[in-house]
């Protein structure tokens, strides 16, 4: 039996990543719970949490008073989001603790004619597993192109998540800006349904 030659320094082996087989969407929810609603006011309470555990809301102009009590600090910030974004999303997922809020996203309508979204923002709970984040994120996005274009411009820290987030065919590349941060931002945007 003759045993089968191994390649040759001189040719190229394949690339891992252009054998790699794309992730199912139904494969990433199996046995999970994912689902997203409009942001209440009970939902800010774990935002409120969140930030009493350290964690940073970055918000631009989001500045609430270090010793505010949580009923004060979740309608400060229940008016800031109605005073500058468009619409305010709680994402769940099932946690190490059950179900609970992984995050909150917040967009941008920058015409109201146009089917056209800007995500602002993303804000992730101290609680949220890389795997909340991922399944949360592909949900909403996947549910959320139904009926939106859905743009994301990700500083270099943020790309390899929503490239990861491609692979699931909810969103695509679309490009880069140059002047909107201080460092390029990456540009994605969700797929139409076919």
């Amino acid at each position: 039996m003759e045993r089968p030659s191994s390649p040759s320094p001189s040719s190229p082996s394949p690339s891992p990543s252009l054998g790699a087989r794309r992730p199912r969407r139904s494969q990433l929810f199996k046995g999970r719970y994912v689902e997203y609603r409009v942001t209440t006011r009970d939902d800010l309470r774990f935002a409120y949490a969140a930030w009493r555990l350290g964690s940073k809301i970055d918000m631009l102009h989001f500045e609430p008073d270090a010793d505010m009590a949580g009923p004060e600090w979740v309608e400060y910030t229940a008016e800031f989001l109605i005073a500058h974004y468009a619409y305010a999303f709680t994402l769940f997922a099932k946690t190490h603790e059950g179900k609970r809020p992984a995050g909150i996203a917040l967009l941008h309508q920058p015409d109201k004619r146009a089917g056209v979204l800007w995500m602002a923002d993303v804000i992730w709970f101290p609680w949220a597993s890389s795997r909340n984040k991922l399944e949360s994120i592909v949900n909403f996005m996947n549910s959320m192109r139904k009926q939106w274009l859905i743009f994301e411009f990700a500083i270099p820290a943020e790309t390899p998540f929503f490239d990861h987030v491609c692979r699931y065919g909810v969103m695509r590349r679309a490009g880069t800006v140059f002047d909107l941060y201080t460092e390029p931002a990456s540009v994605f945007q969700t797929r139409k349904l076919r």
